[in-house]
């Protein structure tokens, strides 16, 4: 499950919970959020997985510490 969880499998998750009847706390949906924004950086569009990382992680103000490493793998993908 970890596995399918983690490389963004999220059908092939979502079946296996119900299959095996397990109950956990995995948020389908944050695996959708994470591949949209994996997607986006792979095609180059650093825009759109920022935008979509704002809006799956909220608007919470980042610490100067965590801007500076955003920002650093930000720009070595432009």
């Amino acid at each position: 499950m970890d596995y399918l969880v983690i490389e963004g499998y999220k059908s092939a998750a979502e079946e296996f919970s119900k299959e095996a009847e397990l109950t956990s706390s995995i948020d389908f949906q944050s695996i959708e959020d994470r591949t949209n924004i994996k997607e986006a950086l792979q095609r180059g569009d650093v825009e759109e997985a920022c935008r979509l990382g704002v809006a799956h992680h909220g608007r919470r103000p980042a610490s100067r510490d965590e801007r500076g490493h955003r920002d650093f793998l930000v720009s070595r993908h432009k």
